[in-house]
């Protein structure tokens, strides 16, 4: 945000505090910050015509907008900037917009590289991660021990695996009861 400010207050634009949005932990990666996160907000904003043509949008770098596979972050991308929008990344102080593109073809270029790495990155650490969950799936159950430490709240993880915690076991019993019984029509928790 301090260089969204500070890039604004330099090129005179004003931070449209109606549309500062963040996608703190919606991936990227398979676009779903373009079909649920602020991302979509802003790209239903444009299309509606709340956000204008000539507004700008700075984003960190390109691979916040988008890390899914290059033909559709680049559609979305040029899709942004057809809208008569201006992207800027402020990590490399990029300014993409047609006039840009249309003068300087290397930047489109420049773009997709950015974008074809990030895409590339993000399908190495999924596949690494998924290789990590596997292998901790066969040594568990190899040894038939807990694959994490993590367990539901009514069991504990002790050196000889996961055993009950009696005071939040009991919770968990009644539970179905209580569903069972509101299922049966009755409204109230069972003691």
């Amino acid at each position: 945000m301090q260089a969204s400010e500070e890039y604004a207050t330099k090129h005179g634009l004003w931070i449209d505090s109606g549309l500062k949005m963040q996608d703190l932990g919606v991936s990227a990666f398979r676009g779903k910050n373009a079909t649920e996160g602020a991302l979509a907000g802003f790209l239903l904003a444009v299309q509606s015509g709340r956000v204008a043509p000539g507004a700008t949008l700075l984003v960190e770098s390109l691979d916040r907008l988008s890390r899914d596979q290059i033909t559709e972050a680049l559609t979305q991308f040029l899709g942004i900037i057809n809208s008569g929008i201006t992207v800027v990344t402020l990590m490399d102080n990029m300014v993409y917009s047609r006039t840009t593109i249309n003068d300087n073809p290397g930047s489109l270029l420049l773009s997709i590289v950015i974008m074809m790495r990030a895409h590339d990155e993000s399908s190495s650490k999924a596949k690494r991660v998924g290789e990590a969950w596997q292998k901790k799936r066969h040594q568990a159950a190899a040894v038939k021990k807990p694959m994490t430490k993590m367990c539901p709240e009514w069991l504990e993880l002790t050196p000889d695996g996961y055993v009950r915690r009696p005071e939040r076991a009991a919770l968990v019993v009644r539970i179905p009861q209580t569903t069972w019984r509101m299922g049966q029509g009755e409204r109230r928790q069972v003691a």
